[in-house]
């Protein structure tokens, strides 16, 4: 039964109050008896003690009694005013809304009212006002796309209410919103695979190669097998399949050959999930170059034709006399039986059997036909290189302060072979190669390849940078402002100065232009989105009919103390 009003309840208990009155006024009277003798009634009438004041007692009671009952009746007050405010829709426009089905749940929300739509994504889109008609609600349909990253859904319900705009918010999750602001909540949760990012770096050895680690997770409860392709916008890599583990994060590393781009595309062909927008990502290709590698000395025949066949290297010999200090760029410089005056040359330098007092080692004792005792294998330097015996005619005793360097090789009298891998890096062979036989072993071009690459740090170039959140936008300086293009398909915008980022932007590979040059960069699809159509959906969806708390307490308290009244009625009445 619903509850009474309280004017619903004052009239119950006007009515119940009349009632009592009347039933006390209009009671039986006595009626007049003729009896032979009263002295039996004037015994009974004495036992009686004020029975009126008793009867308009009880008259009481019933009337306290028929109150308190009514008051039970009665339910909480509420002031059940019709919400003339206009209303709004308000739609959450983050990544996850993109998935299959979500959109499609504004429109019945829509249908048969007059309510405007607002698109919150990373920006606040009225796609329609509050009042609209049929034909603005169905353009504004039209236009309804998921962003990237999370909706300023608050934000739009912020601006609603102060403009006093009822808001109602669609989503898939639920959020954090007053208790006043209505949450219609869609979808379920759904599976999703997503390429997380390509970062691409020049792999070691010559001649130089690229190194592209891609990562995957599977945001799923399922084992997915994908099947993933490496391409540049010219041509396709190579395509392989992996089987992703429910809920891990998987990194494949490949090595490929140089190519004519700038970038490369990892993307899941022929694949379906919830959230397509995450199945590709973009990396960028260092700019490989072949190792520079200077001989400074009067010649060495064994030296120059081993270093001229290595692929992707880029020799110079040069003399004594014409050595000048190398620029920055430079990957190796090998001073033969020479050592620089001066400065020390600031990039990784070999220094071999250099004048005594010269090197970073110097030499101070020689030692003729000398025996090998120690040999430190475990360096890089010597990685593959097989040296069981050497013979050398001569060989200068290096010195090696404490903690400066590491020793490689040492005869009975002291150190032989040097390294330092502290930048600049360096290493002092203390013998002359032609005095050796050293160069005559299949060591020797093993031992003169690992020299390089450990002048390069054992790659050929740094990393490229991992992309950007494309939630964030493109960096921009805001004091000049920029020319902005997309490189992986057409757009183009120029941003004037006082703007610190372009935003707006899918993920995808753009080149800025600005007062400092021009700059490749990769945006990605937000991290945070991914798997967010895997977790925590669907919320609750709040109900305007659910039911009332039973028992609250003024309701009982009223009916306990009604019952109580008449329970004392029934007692005191004269009977």
């Amino acid at each position: 039964m619903s509850p009474l009003s309280p004017t619903q309840g004052l009239l119950a208990f006007g009515l119940a109050s009349l009632v009592l009155v009347l039933l006390f006024l209009l009671r039986r009277r006595s009626v007049r008896v003729v009896v032979p003798s009263l002295a039996p009634w004037r015994r009974s009438a004495k036992r009686r003690v004020n029975p009126v004041w008793r009867q308009l007692l009880a008259l009481l009671l019933q009337v306290a009694a028929s109150g308190a009952i009514a008051g039970a009746l009665v339910g909480d007050e509420q002031v059940d005013e019709e919400d003339t405010r206009p209303q709004v829709l308000i739609v959450d426009g983050s990544a996850s809304m993109a998935a299959a089905g979500r959109m499609d749940g504004v429109e019945p929300w829509l249908r048969g009212s007059e309510a405007g739509l607002i698109l919150a994504r990373d920006d606040l889109q009225v796609l329609a006002p509050p009042g609209a008609s049929l034909a603005q609600q169905a353009y504004a349909l039209e236009r309804l796309e998921a962003g990237l990253g999370l909706g300023a859904v608050e934000r739009a319900v912020q601006v609603t209410q102060a403009l006093g705009i009822r808001p109602r918010v669609l989503t898939d999750r639920h959020l954090d919103l007053p208790e006043d602001v209505e949450q219609i909540v869609v979808g379920s949760p759904a599976q999703d695979v997503s390429v997380d990012s390509v970062v691409a770096s020049a792999g070691p050895g010559l001649p130089p190669e690229y190194a592209i680690r891609i990562q995957l997770s599977n945001h799923g409860s399922e084992q997915r097998l994908v099947r993933l392709r490496l391409e540049t916008v010219d041509s396709v890599l190579g395509d392989s399949q992996l089987e992703l583990p429910p809920g891990e994060t998987v990194a494949q590393v490949y090595r490929m050959q140089p190519v004519e781009a700038e970038w490369v595309l990892a993307t899941l062909v022929d694949h379906e999930d919830a959230l397509p927008a995450n199945d590709k990502a973009f990396g960028l290709l260092p700019t490989l170059r072949p190792a520079r590698v200077w001989l400074v000395g009067e010649g060495n025949r064994y030296l120059e034709e081993v270093l001229a066949v290595f692929p992707g290297l880029e020799l110079r010999r040069l003399e004594p006399d014409s050595y000048r200090r190398p620029p920055s760029d430079l990957d190796l410089i090998i001073f033969d039986r020479v050592a620089p005056s001066g400065r020390p040359p600031g990039v990784p330098a070999v220094y071999i059997d250099p004048p005594r007092g010269t090197g970073p080692f110097p030499s101070w004792a020689t030692a003729r036909e000398p025996l090998f005792t120690t040999w430190d294998f475990g360096h890089r330097v010597f990685r593959g290189v097989a040296m069981r015996h050497l013979v050398v005619e001569q060989v200068s005793v290096l010195q090696l302060p404490r903690g400066t360097g590491r020793v490689l090789a040492a005869t009975d009298d002291g150190p032989a072979m040097v390294v330092s891998d502290q930048s600049p890096r360096s290493l002092v062979l203390g013998f002359d190669l032609t005095r050796s036989d050293l160069p005559l072993t299949v060591a020797f071009p093993q031992l003169v390849y690992n020299l390089v690459l450990w002048a390069r740090s054992d790659t050929l170039g740094e990393a490229t940078p991992g992309g950007l959140d494309a939630s964030l936008g493109l960096p921009v300086d805001p004091e000049v402002g920029a020319f902005v293009e997309r490189q992986d398909a057409l757009g183009a915008w120029e941003v004037p100065p006082g703007s610190s980022a372009l935003t707006g932007l899918e993920p995808g590979v753009y080149k800025r232009r600005d007062a400092q040059g021009e700059q490749l960069f990769v945006l990605d699809h937000p991290a945070s989105e991914s798997g967010t159509t895997a977790q925590g959906m669907p919320a609750p969806i709040r109900s305007e009919e659910e039911p009332e708390p039973p028992g609250r307490p003024r309701q009982v308290l009223l009916a306990l103390l009604g019952a109580a009244l008449l329970l004392v009625e029934f007692v005191v009445a004269p009977r």
